[in-house]
């Protein structure tokens, strides 16, 4: 019978094991797991605002709907317009996609034009078009305000 002795120090540890060389290697193993220093932990993630939009909007088919409702019917239309910019790429959205996002996300609205006239009014939305065919898209200062409405509702979900 093979009998193998292991007697080792690292540091202020020491092994000491006796017998087959299979029971040695393995009580070796499980004394490195005890010894060796604990990994440091790894720093929290941070989401960009495009990966918040994509937690709180959803997509089907040509629809941008929220997952997540904000505290105001204005936050959330700019949640949606964002999500356009984000998820489908496109800058310029239309009052009828406005409608159909809020819609799907359980907002009703009897006209979306008034809303989205206010948030032109306001700087975040800029129009562009007449009657049906008008587009709006984000401004600089809606764009910074959806980003933060989309960190704020992101940081709400489970």
């Amino acid at each position: 019978m093979n009998r193998h002795r292991l007697r080792l120090k690292v540091g202020e540890h020491e092994f000491e094991a006796e017998g087959a060389p299979e029971f040695i290697e393995h009580r070796f193993r499980a004394f490195e797991q005890l010894i060796r220093p604990a990994a440091p932990p790894a720093p929290p993630v941070q989401l960009s605002p495009e990966q918040h939009v994509e937690r709180v909007t959803r997509v089907h088919r040509r629809v941008v709907y929220l997952a997540a409702k904000p505290s105001s019917i204005p936050a959330a239309a700019l949640l949606i317009a964002f999500g356009h910019k984000v998820l489908r790429s496109r800058d310029a959205v239309s009052g009828l996609d406005m409608m159909r996002g809020l819609t799907a996300s359980g907002i009703k609205l009897p006209r979306v034009d008034r809303l989205l006239a206010q948030l032109a009014a306001e700087g975040d939305l800029s129009t562009s078009g007449k009657k049906r065919g008008k587009r709006y898209r984000l401004t600089e200062a809606g764009l910074a305000k959806s980003r933060s409405i989309a960190t704020a509702v992101s940081s709400n979900m489970p």
